[in-house]
């Protein structure tokens, strides 16, 4: 099984960016949302979930989110 955590910009509304971080897969998963290696945020996602992080689009090149699930499960 792939094991995936997809991530990407969306303009919603008028001049408000949003990160969208969608879990696909059948487990919670903890996410970490980093800028420049520094931690932003945790976040827990359950099965086929989806969040939405308002966040400037600016820096939509310099984020990153890393699934830090403990493969134990």
């Amino acid at each position: 099984m792939v094991k995936t955590i997809d991530y990407y910009m969306d303009e919603k509304f008028v001049k408000k960016d949003y990160l969208i971080i969608k879990n696909s897969l059948d487990s919670r998963r903890l996410c970490k949302v980093t800028l420049d290696e520094k931690l932003l945020k945790l976040v827990l996602l359950l099965p086929n979930e989806m969040r939405e992080i308002k966040m400037d689009s600016n820096l939509k090149p310099r984020i990153r989110v890393i699934d830090i699930t403990d493969g134990s499960e």
